[in-house]
């Protein structure tokens, strides 16, 4: 998250911690990670499509 506040004037404002904020934004970030993560890794999908008759559908 970058900015030009600090976390400790992010925490005051919203009245939390800076280990809970640490805590949201460590949260997030493996949110984030997780589900822009692929579950296949991209040559495999590349190589089932070109053994795929036709090739993979558009």
């Amino acid at each position: 998250m970058a900015g030009s506040r600090t976390i400790s004037a992010l925490a005051a404002q919203h009245g939390v911690s800076r280990k809970f904020d640490y805590a949201q934004t460590d949260r997030a970030r493996a949110a984030l990670e997780d589900a822009f993560a692929s579950a296949v890794p991209e040559d495999e999908v590349l190589s089932s499509c070109r053994s795929a008759s036709g090739g993979c559908a558009r």
